[in-house]
């Protein structure tokens, strides 16, 4: 497992704990969950390098459906989430660092 901080291109920190494919974070004060791979597939968002996303609602624990407003496993699940909001989500999980 690996912990690292980086700075979003708003010019925030926020620190990243990934275990292998897998990244644990807090985005736009939201917790998100998300398998970021270092190329992009068919699997993932708009082909990209981000085949699973939960992202939970600001203000609750991040466990369970009832929590979540968008979920994507290999395919939409659903939405309820801004589309400004996943954008700028999506975009700092695909500039997060490759592996080596």
């Amino acid at each position: 497992m690996t912990e690292y901080t980086i700075q979003t291109k708003e010019g925030a920190k926020i620190t990243v704990v990934q275990n292998g494919t897998w990244v644990n974070t807090e985005i736009k004060g939201r917790r998100v969950i998300a398998k970021v791979f270092d190329k992009g597939s068919s699997f993932g968002i708009s082909n990209g390098r981000v085949s699973k996303l939960s992202v939970y609602k600001p203000g609750t624990t991040g466990n369970g459906f009832d929590d979540m407003e968008y979920n994507y496993d290999r395919g939409m699940d659903f939405s309820e989430i801004d589309e400004d909001i996943l954008a700028e989500i999506v975009w700092e999980l695909e500039h997060l660092p490759v592996s080596e």
